[in-house]
C-alpha cells in the first residue's frame, strides 16, 4: 500500500486487487463514502449499495437543507445516484449487521477513529472493511494503516458504537 494513500481509497484498492479487478484510476484521496462506492462501480464491482442510519448528512440531502451544487458530500450522493446506486436508511444493531455480513462478501464502513483506535486524541473517520464473522460476538476485519492491511478481531458491539455517531454509514458489496 502507498504511504500517501486514504483509508477509504485503500480499502477500494484492497477490494479490487483481491478480486483481481485492475485499475490505474483509484483517487488516492477519496474522502466521502459515496465517493469509495463510485469508485467502486466505476471499476464494473456493480453490485453494491449504500446504507446509513440516522444520518445527519443524508437527511439534509433528502430534505434538501442545503444547496448541494457546492457541498461535494451532496455532489457525491447526486453521483452515486446517476449510477443508479441504490442508498437507504436502515437500523443497525448487532443482529442487523450479521445478516448484512452473511448476505455480502464484503461491507466497508466508516467509524469514528478515536473509539476505534481507543485513542481519545484522534478525531475523524475511518474506513475499515468488515470480512467475516468470526463468532457470535466478534467479526474479522481489514483495516488498513499506514502502508499495510491489518486483520483484526473486533468485538460487534464496539464496532456499533464506532459508527453509530458518523451515521452508521457502509457499503454492501455482494459477489464480485
Amino acid at each position: 500500500m502507498e504511504n500517501n494513500i486514504m483509508c477509504g481509497s485503500a480499502c477500494v484498492k484492497y477490494i479490487l486487487n483481491i478480486n483481481n479487478i485492475k485499475s490505474n484510476n483509484i483517487n488516492n484521496k477519496m474522502f466521502w463514502i459515496s465517493e469509495l462506492a463510485i469508485s467502486l462501480f466505476d471499476n464494473n464491482v456493480k453490485n453494491i449499495q449504500l446504507k446509513c442510519f440516522n444520518s445527519t448528512l443524508y437527511n439534509d440531502y433528502i430534505n434538501k437543507k442545503i444547496d448541494g451544487k457546492d457541498f461535494s458530500g451532496f455532489y457525491f450522493l447526486d453521483e452515486v445516484l446517476k449510477r443508479t446506486i441504490k442508498i437507504s436508511q436502515s437500523i443497525l444493531n448487532s443482529s442487523s449487521l450479521k445478516k448484512e455480513i452473511l448476505e455480502n462478501k464484503y461491507i466497508i464502513m466508516c467509524v469514528q477513529s478515536n473509539i476505534f483506535n481507543n485513542n481519545n486524541k484522534m478525531s475523524g473517520g475511518h474506513f475499515i472493511i468488515i470480512n467475516k464473522i468470526i463468532d457470535k460476538d466478534n467479526v474479522e476485519i481489514i483495516n488498513p494503516i499506514k502502508n499495510k492491511y491489518e486483520n483484526k478481531l473486533i468485538n460487534i458491539t464496539k464496532l456499533l458504537l464506532c459508527c453509530k455517531d458518523y451515521g452508521s454509514w457502509r457499503i454492501l458489496i455482494k459477489e464480485i
